[in-house]
């Protein structure tokens, strides 16, 4: 049985934090469903589908490393990609859904719902491929958020933007380390 780096050196320690850490995704969903009442109001449930995913999200996460096991893991990945598209069925701008959608959301959730469904099956079939779709899917997010960003003219706005930016980096880099040292 191949163990990952981390467990040989700080097991405990990592596992622990990561536990802890995941309950801010258990906690918070229902304190922002309150404070963002107006919000889902104005636009549409839908954020509310986004906090709830993100509660699944923090417990699969927390059953995951409490466990270290493949349903564990599944779980809490296959969570995070529900997250994402359902944050990209909420927030991509209309202008973007032109082709093949014709502007149609509702057409465009639906073909998420079916891009997830897939995903699951291949992340069943095939637990490694998860990870990589995880990775992929930042590409699009990098895009779409360049995209939006060329027309805006908010100083505070763009810093936010390098920075997450620069945290995807880090965290590409450290996943394509991770997987080169330690798989």
């Amino acid at each position: 049985k191949k163990r990952w780096s981390f467990e040989v050196i700080y097991t405990f320690f990592i596992l622990f934090f990561l536990q802890v850490s995941n309950v801010i995704y258990v906690t918070m969903p229902p304190l922002l469903i309150y404070l963002f009442h107006p919000y889902s109001k104005h636009m549409g449930p839908g954020i509310n589908v986004v906090w709830l995913l993100l509660m699944v999200v923090g417990l699969g996460s927390i059953y995951f490393h409490a466990t270290l096991s493949f349903a564990g893991q599944m779980i809490d990945e296959l969570a995070i990609v529900w997250v994402l598209l359902a944050a990209f069925a909420i927030w991509t701008p209309k202008h973007l859904l032109n082709w093949p959608f014709n502007g149609n959301r509702r057409r465009y959730g639906q073909f998420l719902v079916l891009l997830g469904l897939l995903v699951m099956v291949l992340a069943l079939v095939k637990p490694i491929l998860n990870a990589f779709i995880l990775i992929t899917v930042t590409i699009p997010v990098a895009v779409l958020l360049i995209i939006e960003m060329k027309a805006c003219k908010d100083r505070r706005a763009w810093k936010l933007c390098y920075i997450s930016l620069l945290w995807v980096a880090v965290s590409l880099i450290v996943w394509f380390s991770d997987r080169l040292n330690c798989s």
